[in-house]
């Protein structure tokens, strides 16, 4: 078993807004050694009767140093409706979004997002982007993402080059202490290459307005959990 900072089981119309959840252990050992996961879901079959996690969503968090950034486990019933917007996820040791078969389920499967996200890996980490199962990415809306640190290779592909990601070359967070426990330092305020990224939110979301400090997101909105506007005051 391993360790998950924001967990679900057997849950429904649930929101995640605004938090700021970071390891401050290396690695969190059980009977196995992993990193701790950021956001994760799951029907696992404890229940009697299982129910499908369905409508929950992953808006405006912040997650340092995880193994996983969100993903879903052990699933006895299907997932749907599972959304993942403006969040970022600095050091990832392992994979930044997993999605798991959920035969003989996938006939259930729809409204899935993955939008505006900022995906930042530890050094050399490789197969990184995702399990790239072609049928499954396609019950996914995935699109405005920037990647970091992530190879290029065949197994990512389709998930990195998505519509409208982003590649960067470079680290954005390389100024930024490993142990700060401030989330405006790792708002990257000075970087613009996130500015205008996003994709806009409407109709059903539309009301997802603001940024993890209370910043009116802009009509294009910043990638990531803070608009570019945010003040930062973080003293690196």
């Amino acid at each position: 078993t391993y360790s998950v900072l924001l967990y679900t089981d057997n849950s429904r119309n649930l929101m995640f807004d605004s938090n700021f959840v970071f390891n401050n252990d290396s690695t969190y050992v059980k009977d196995r050694s992993y990193y701790t996961h950021a956001m994760v879901y799951s029907s696992e079959d404890w229940a009697a009767s299982p129910i499908p996690s369905v409508n929950i969503t992953y808006y405006n968090n912040l997650a340092v140093n995880v193994g996983l950034g969100v993903g879903n486990y052990r699933l006895a019933q299907y997932s749907s409706q599972i959304r993942a917007f403006h969040n970022t996820f600095v050091k990832i040791h392992g994979t930044a979004f997993y999605y798991a078969d959920q035969s003989p389920y996938n006939s259930n499967v729809s409204g899935n997002y993955l939008q505006s996200n900022i995906f930042s890996f530890y050094p050399n980490v490789t197969g990184c982007a995702g399990i790239d199962n072609t049928t499954l990415r396609n019950t996914w809306n995935i699109s405005g993402n920037v990647w970091q640190g992530c190879p290029t290779n065949p197994s990512n592909q389709g998930i990195m080059t998505a519509v409208g990601s982003t590649i960067l070359s470079y680290n954005p967070f390389i100024g930024v202490s490993c142990n700060s426990t401030k989330a405006a330092c790792y708002s990257v305020l000075n970087n613009t290459v996130f500015s205008f990224l996003g994709v806009s939110l409407a109709g059903d979301f539309s009301f997802l307005t603001y940024d993890h400090f209370g910043n009116m997101r802009s009509i294009t909105p910043t990638v990531g959990f803070a608009e570019l506007s945010t003040g930062c005051g973080c003293q690196t």
